[in-house]
């Protein structure tokens, strides 16, 4: 299998604000990325409330999925052992094999091996688990992190979508990432969810263990003048500014979720899919250059 590389990038998808884009972003720019650079990748649903999940897949392939405890809340939960002196912590750190819990979603050849787009599906019982004492959170953030370096040994890159806040699920994403990408929409709020991120981290993991930071602008009107001032001003930032993407994510009602279509939003079958098509491959061909694969 391709990608077996054990300092594959792991990319974490955060803004501490919700509604910037993180889960068009991680779905849709990360496919483009994939299906030009043929890079083998997992996508992984780390928000309670599953967006990722519910873009890409429909609700009755979900439920499958739910029966079967195919989704990441089995990555963070042990079963429970029939005899107390089955109980370990070896035992807890026992995980899944990645392709029992993973979902493909498209496949291509490459030097005839298969290159794929996998999804590790999200659960709402993640949620259950930021309600825990932080004394029982030792064990679910180990077992996760096991499963990233394994999923590091199996696919040359690795994407996270997190939920906007900092909690025990953050953490745990800012633990395992290389590197942030950090979605910001042309308001005031977004961009102080950019400066709330890199706070964070540098609180959490210390001013010299954050992972590398991208920052991408979304939903840019063109020629938007509220938009374009932001923007300035983000680029200019003092110390923000160095991380800003040059290529821009466009304003288009494609990339808004949508309840009568389930998938990528440059399947959709409208005339103007292939110029949002070519503006997430000019961002995925910039981002790409910042990964070290």
């Amino acid at each position: 299998m391709p990608g077996k590389n054990k300092n594959a990038p792991v990319v974490a998808v955060l803004n501490m604000k919700g509604g910037v884009g993180k889960t068009t972003i991680a779905g849709n720019l990360f496919r483009e990325l994939f299906r030009d650079k043929k890079v083998h990748t997992l996508l992984i649903d780390l928000d309670a409330q599953f967006n990722l999940t519910q873009l890409l897949m429909t609700r009755k392939q979900y439920d499958s999925l739910l029966d079967n405890k195919k989704t990441i809340f089995s990555v963070f939960q042990h079963e429970i052992p029939d005899s107390v002196f089955a109980i370990s912590e070896e035992y807890h750190l026992e995980l899944p094999l990645i392709d029992d819990l993973v979902e493909n979603l498209e496949k291509h050849t490459r030097n005839e091996e298969d290159v794929k787009l996998d999804l590790l599906p999200g659960d709402f019982e993640l949620a259950t688990l930021n309600l825990k004492a932080r004394s029982e959170l030792r064990i679910p953030k180990k077992r996760f992190k096991r499963f990233v370096e394994n999923a590091k040994q199996q696919y040359q890159l690795v994407v996270i979508d997190c939920n906007p806040s900092t909690s025990f699920l953050t953490s745990c994403a800012l633990e395992v990432a290389s590197h942030l990408l950090i979605p910001v929409k042309p308001d005031k709020y977004s961009r102080l969810g950019v400066e709330m991120v890199l706070d964070y981290a540098k609180a959490y993991l210390g001013k010299g263990l954050v992972p590398d930071i991208k920052i991408l602008l979304n939903d840019m009107r063109r020629d938007n003048t509220n938009d374009n001032k932001i923007a300035r001003e983000l680029r200019g930032h003092r110390e923000l500014g160095s991380k800003v993407l040059v290529n821009e994510l466009k304003h288009s009602e494609l990339l808004i979720a949508k309840p009568d279509h389930t998938g990528f939003a440059t399947d959709q079958k409208v005339p103007y899919k292939e110029v949002v098509k070519n503006n997430l491959v000019e961002i995925a061909n910039e981002y790409y250059l910042s990964l070290v694969l």
